[in-house]
């Protein structure tokens, strides 16, 4: 019942699948074991989360960490589905601005490995969508960093209209206002 680690779909980005166990008593699937994530991990997980979206077209994102408190993350989705959004923050990447998207649901067996040098964000397809997140770093609020979701220079379509967004996430700045990327666009 091993996961099986499909490498660079999005330059460092690492899709995950999982097995499932099934018997007369339901399913079994195992999200995470540390002898089997150690290599593509190299970090100890330190927190782990769990959201829930009430409504459809609830958006979370796009945050990152600064680089002091960088860290990996594991994105499973647990109930309902989500279009799971991914932007490229590494300034020598050859993808640098651009984005990965995937829908995760529960169904599909899927974990999404964000690797550091990313953000990440979500909309939630299906009403009460939860969402699993293993974090290798402790959040820390003045490392938080974040885009707005409805930036238009980042050119993403979200498949739903977005209903629901933190008053937080609403005021996110736009790429063009974040110091650390102007000087690139």
């Amino acid at each position: 019942m091993k996961a099986k680690i499909k490498k660079n779909i999005f330059k460092g980005v690492e899709l995950i699948t999982h097995h499932n166990f099934e018997d007369n008593r339901g399913k079994f699937r195992k999200i995470f074991c540390k002898n089997q994530f150690k290599k593509i991990l190299k970090e100890e997980i330190k927190q782990i989360n769990i959201s829930t979206s009430k409504k459809v077209g609830t958006v979370r994102g796009f945050h990152y960490k600064s680089i002091k408190e960088d860290e990996k993350k594991i994105v499973t989705c647990l109930k309902g589905k989500i279009y799971d959004v991914v932007i490229d923050l590494r300034k020598n990447s050859s993808t640098f601005l651009k984005f990965f998207t995937i829908e995760l649901s529960e169904d599909d067996n899927f974990s999404l490995l964000i690797p550091k040098g990313f953000a990440h964000g979500f909309q939630s397809l299906i009403r009460d969508s939860q969402v699993l997140y293993c974090h290798t770093n402790i959040y820390k609020p003045k490392y938080e960093k974040g885009i707005n979701v409805m930036d238009n220079h980042l050119n993403i379509i979200w498949p739903k209209k977005i209903s629901v967004i933190s008053d937080k996430d609403k005021l996110l700045p736009k790429i063009k206002e974040v110091d650390e990327f102007k000087n690139y666009l």
